[in-house]
C-alpha cells in the first residue's frame, strides 16, 4: 500500500465526469481516484482533455483508506520534473520477457477452449506489479509478454504462464508447445 506523499505511476482505466479512476501499476489489484479537482491547477472543462483510458500518469498520493480500500490523488501536484524523474525510475525497474506457443485445439469449441487457455495463462498468479500480456501472431502462434519489477521476477512469471497456457490446453484435449 503506498503512503501519503508518495509518487505513482498509475494506468487510468475509467474516465468519468467528476475525476479519473487508475491501477497502481507498481501496486497490484490496488485502484485510486484522482478528482476532477486534482486533475489540473487550471479549471478543468473536459476531464478528458486531460486523462483517458489506458494513459499513464505519474500521481502524488493524498490520502489512503485502508478500511474503504480508498486511495486519492492529484496529478496537478505533481511537477513536470517530478513526472520525469519517475517514469525515469519506473521504466529503469521494469524488465520485459517474451516467449512464444503455438496451440491447437480441433475439437468443437476449439476457438473457446483456445481462448481459455490463454486467459488462465494471463491470470496466473503473479509477483507485485507484474502484468502479463498475451497478443495473437497469427493461429496457431500466440506471443506471451511479462513486464515485471525484476528480470527474474519476469522470467519466473512467464514459465509459469507459459506453463498454465499449455497445461489448460491440453486438459481440455488440444495441444500445445512452447516454440521460444
Amino acid at each position: 500500500m503506498p503512503e501519503v506523499g508518495d509518487l505513482v505511476v498509475a494506468t487510468v482505466t475509467r474516465v468519468e465526469d467528476y475525476g479519473a479512476y487508475v491501477k497502481l501499476d507498481e501496486f497490484s489489484g490496488i485502484e485510486g481516484l484522482v478528482h476532477i479537482s486534482e486533475i489540473s491547477t487550471t479549471w478543468v472543462r473536459n476531464i478528458r482533455e486531460h486523462a483517458r483510458q489506458g494513459q499513464k500518469l505519474v500521481l502524488k498520493v493524498l490520502r489512503v483508506s485502508s478500511q474503504r480500500n480508498q486511495i486519492d490523488l492529484s496529478l496537478r501536484r505533481v511537477t513536470g520534473r517530478e513526472k520525469s524523474e519517475k517514469m525515469l525510475e519506473w521504466k529503469k525497474e521494469r524488465s520485459k520477457v517474451r516467449g512464444t506457443v503455438a496451440i491447437t485445439c480441433h475439437k468443437p469449441g476449439g476457438v473457446e477452449i483456445i481462448k481459455q487457455a490463454l486467459m488462465s495463462a494471463k491470470k496466473i498468479r503473479k509477483p507485485r506489479g507484474s502484468e502479463v500480456k498475451i497478443y495473437s501472431i497469427g493461429s496457431p502462434k500466440y506471443r506471451i509478454e511479462v513486464e515485471a519489477p525484476s528480470f527474474e521476477a519476469a522470467e519466473k512469471t512467464l514459465s509459469l504462464a507459459v506453463e498454465e497456457a499449455l497445461g489448460t490446453i491440453k486438459k481440455a484435449g488440444g495441444e500445445g508447445r512452447k516454440l521460444g
